[in-house]
């Protein structure tokens, strides 16, 4: 008898306990879909996201995305994709514990060819560039007296170095370095670039070491993210972005667990020919050591202080001159 109740309360709390779960789970939605063109072909590397929110996904290469963790509610989805008009999707519905099915057809749009920009990662708007754009006039090179493109682009844009590599071994002959050694992956502290829109477009890896995300988990959003919902930290964060050469200013950020980190920020604006800012370069070096160093030395210097102060003993301590640098209270 005893064995059967005992069992009976087991089955009881393994039902009770798959109730709560299911009832976690629907507190949340999802939506899922395909960003297609108006041929129907899909568009990869499209963003979607919630207006008004840092929610949202990049399509996959067959044009898929998934958003998750979403709130039950009623949403505005907004796609963006290069060359193509952006689209709002309204009275999007959200279930909890359902996935709200979203197909988007979006149409070409027609820029000049001085509005993008081919860089290294792709096709981007002239204003969403945050990198130098230098343009090499093709009659300088034709007057080259080199027949190596290479060779023939040193001296011709600023910054940029051509050297040769292996006394010119066959197949490894030359380097071509723009801007020095240093890199976006090479820098110790987290280094950021923001887009025209604050929309994060690249981090190096000290950035995901500091804070806890995973590339892909940064790319497109908001630089409030790292803010953490701290509201103070996100209008501060977005007041550094807008203001020009930002230098060592100390604030607090969150890891993606909420723990803060303590950063010392410095940024540097991107502007385009025509003076319009748009990105930022931002470096947040992580002070959390220098911090606690300096917490402990005035702690130790307020101890010392107080045991100065409290000691019956004479304490003179004076100059190399022999002048009177300090004396206890009970002199």
């Amino acid at each position: 008898m005893a064995q059967l109740i005992k069992t009976c309360l087991m089955l009881a709390l393994g039902a009770f306990l798959l109730t709560m779960n299911q009832s976690a789970y629907a507190q949340t939605g999802r939506i899922a879909g395909v960003v297609t063109d108006e041929t129907g072909d899909p568009l990869p590397g499209a963003n979607v996201v919630l207006e008004g929110t840092t929610t949202g996904a990049a399509t996959d290469i067959d044009g898929r995305f998934e958003i998750g963790g979403v709130a039950p509610g009623t949403y505005t989805v907004q796609a963006t994709f290069l060359g193509f008009e952006p689209r709002a999707i309204e009275d999007v519905a959200v279930t909890g514990g359902q996935t709200t099915p979203l197909d988007i057809e979006m149409e070409m749009s027609t820029i000049s060819l001085g509005e993008a920009v081919v860089v290294g990662y792709g096709v981007q708007r002239r204003r969403d560039v945050t990198g130098s754009v230098t343009t090499v006039d093709p009659v300088r090179l034709d007057e080259s007296a080199t027949t190596n493109f290479a060779q023939a682009l040193q001296g011709a844009a600023p910054s940029l170095q051509v050297t040769p590599n292996s006394a010119g071994a066959e197949g490894n002959d030359l380097s071509i370095v723009v801007r020095g050694r240093n890199s976006i992956t090479a820098s110790n502290s987290p280094l950021i670039v923001l887009d025209g829109e604050r929309r994060i477009r690249a981090v190096n890896d000290a950035t995901c070491q500091v804070f806890g995300y995973e590339r892909a988990d940064l790319i497109a959003q908001s630089a409030k993210l790292l803010a953490g919902g701290d509201e103070a930290a996100g209008a501060r964060l977005r007041a550094i972005c807008s203001e020009q050469g930002v230098r060592d200013e100390e604030m607090t950020l969150f890891t993606r667990d909420g723990a803060p980190v303590e950063v010392s920020v410095s940024t540097s604006q991107v502007d385009d020919e025509g003076g319009a800012t748009v990105g930022t370069v931002l470096i947040a070096r992580d002070i959390r050591e220098r911090k606690a160093a300096d917490r402990a030395l005035r702690d130790s210097e307020e101890r010392f202080r107080a045991l100065i102060q409290n000691i019956s003993d004479v304490i003179v301590v004076v100059n190399a001159d022999m002048s009177v640098r300090f004396v206890s209270a009970s002199v």
